[in-house]
């Protein structure tokens, strides 16, 4: 009788290496959530999320984004921004209001704002007053704009913030109609405009918000080289690591084990 020897070794080899890449394969959702994603030329990554190419478990409830014609978009307060860019080193983001993206001419007049408990302004964002119905301030006699599309007002100036207070009640005083409306540029950009299509290049910029959802959690997760995102199912955040989800940090020993033992890095602590 026959022994077949070689055939059951080759066949024991093959479920071990199973099993073992089974035990040793990365995490599912780490693998998901790990991946930027792209909207157009801007690279996208927690806390965002668009529910299609990435998950809201990869991101923050608060943050989805809509890819729309290449530009992400997000929607608060009332107001609809474009993320320019985000920031891969800080929780920051570079953000444009789509109201002021072709011309200084939005149908309606309002003020920025934000959701204060998703977001807050940094250090480097300043706000320009623009001025609407006020024809006659002599001083704006080469910054005005006259705008058409709209039937509730008419020209448009702007002032910068250093001399804001003196200015608004100058404006008030001489145009009690006029309407002003603030919006934040980047306070290095200030030199820059000299006119209507300067400060137009300046809203393109956009100005800097710094997002809150759980960032100091989210450091430590990404300090032990985990991934940064949301358990839906008991709505809180987590860490994903290569092994298995945790709640702030991976365990040592979790990082980078796809398909053999990581006994270097179980020895580190």
């Amino acid at each position: 009788m026959e022994l077949c020897f070689p055939s059951t070794i080759f066949f024991m080899l093959f479920l071990f290496l199973q099993l073992h890449n089974s035990a040793y394969g990365n995490d599912e959702k780490y693998e998901q959530c790990k991946k930027s994603f792209q909207c157009g030329n801007v690279t996208l990554s927690y806390p965002f999320y668009d529910e299609e190419s990435r998950p809201l478990y990869c991101g923050y409830p608060g943050f989805k984004i809509i890819c729309r014609n290449g530009m992400p978009e997000i929607s608060m307060s009332a107001h609809i921004y474009y993320i320019r860019r985000q920031d891969a080193t800080s929780p920051t983001i570079f953000v444009a209001m789509q109201s002021y993206w072709q011309d200084l001419c939005p149908l309606m007049l309002s003020n920025t704002s934000i959701n204060l408990s998703l977001y807050r302004y940094t250090a480097i964002d300043e706000n320009i007053t623009i001025v609407y119905n006020c024809p006659t301030v002599s001083s704006f006699a080469g910054n005005q704009i006259y705008c058409n599309k709209s039937t509730y007002y008419s020209y448009v100036g702007y002032i910068m913030t250093q001399d804001s207070d003196s200015s608004a009640k100058s404006i008030n005083e001489t145009c009690p109609h006029s309407n002003l409306v603030s919006v934040p540029v980047v306070h290095f950009l200030h030199g820059t405009i000299t006119d209507a299509g300067s400060l137009l290049d300046a809203f393109h910029y956009g100005f800097e918000l710094e997002w809150i959802a759980e960032n100091e959690l989210c450091d430590g997760c990404r300090r032990s080289r985990g991934v940064c995102g949301y358990d839906t199912n008991q709505t809180k955040s987590v860490c994903y690591c290569t092994d298995r989800p945790y709640d702030s940090k991976c365990s040592a020993g979790a990082h980078e084990c796809s398909n053999i033992p990581c006994l270097d890095k179980q020895s580190e602590a």
